[in-house]
């Protein structure tokens, strides 16, 4: 098995070498939700998405928020990000391990760094918003537990019209 190291990123430089997966990410997401619910996203919307996440990036890497890459064997092969939303609240997103990365435990390592530096952070309550389809991580979520709740103002599905297939999960340290 190769060796896996997780990574904070300190500066936006950095969070270059995360862009091909936010973007391997986002292209599965798509073309699932296109196969799973019949809900078409255009590439140009596709791309408007990506870039208010990049602008989301600095406050992810400044302060209380993070980015987090693994690399398996030293290629980078997952990430996952913490954005905070209050002084109590952080969202996790962008919760990604390429397909040849799973099952090494990547997952498993970016959850722990991801919880521990949430709560090192001092937040109480961590939410994420993610698609039942996605079944291997709503169990890993549940694993760590995360609990099913009630839409929350403000999340990024709700420009592109997939609210209506999404779970919202949120964990209470």
């Amino acid at each position: 098995m190769a060796e896996v190291t997780i990574n904070k990123l300190h500066n936006l430089q950095d969070v270059e070498v995360c862009d091909a997966l936010f973007r391997a990410y986002m292209r599965w997401l798509i073309e699932e939700l296109q196969s799973v619910h019949g809900i078409l996203i255009p590439p140009e919307q596709e791309e408007r998405l990506h870039l208010a996440f990049r602008e989301e990036w600095p406050a992810m890497v400044e302060g209380n928020g993070g980015i987090y890459l693994a690399l398996v064997g030293g290629v980078p092969s997952g990430v996952c990000t913490l954005k905070p939303i209050s002084d109590e609240e952080v969202e996790l997103k962008r919760f990604y391990v390429s397909p040849g990365s799973r099952g090494n435990g990547v997952g498993r390592q970016l959850m722990e760094l991801s919880l521990n530096e949430a709560k090192q952070f001092g937040y109480q309550t961590v939410r994420l918003e993610t698609f039942a389809f996605m079944k291997s991580a709503v169990k890993m979520y549940k694993a760590y537990g995360f609990k099913e709740v009630a839409p929350f103002d403000g999340f990024e599905g709700s420009d592109y019209g997939t609210g209506c297939v999404e779970l919202f999960m949120r964990l209470d340290f």
